[in-house]
């Protein structure tokens, strides 16, 4: 979950300045397929393996993208930044991968 968060962290602060996902194809699927997609991830997040969430490609069998971790890690930065007082401190937490 860690790296999950730390490559999210990256996306959620890069959506902040620029105003869109890094990779809205990655972005718009988790968004539709969130749900599913929660559920999944809590079921492995504890774990070593990585490869289903980080650092791959398109899956052909499930059709998933790759990177979905990222999306994952990107909504647990946005809903810990929205419940935040303070944004900027948020921010230099979600930065440092601290704070959850």
């Amino acid at each position: 979950m860690d790296l999950a968060i730390m490559e999210g962290a990256a996306d959620f602060i890069t959506h902040l300045i620029l105003g869109q996902p890094t990779d809205p194809r990655v972005f718009d699927f988790g968004v539709a397929n969130e749900e599913k997609l929660w559920v999944q991830f809590e079921t492995q997040m504890n774990g070593e393996n990585t490869d289903d969430w980080l650092f791959n490609t398109d899956n052909p069998e499930t059709g998933y993208p790759g990177n979905l971790g990222y999306f994952i890690g990107f909504r647990i930065c946005e809903s810990y930044y929205h419940q935040a007082v303070d944004k900027k401190i948020c921010n230099q937490r979600n930065a440092r991968n601290q704070g959850f």
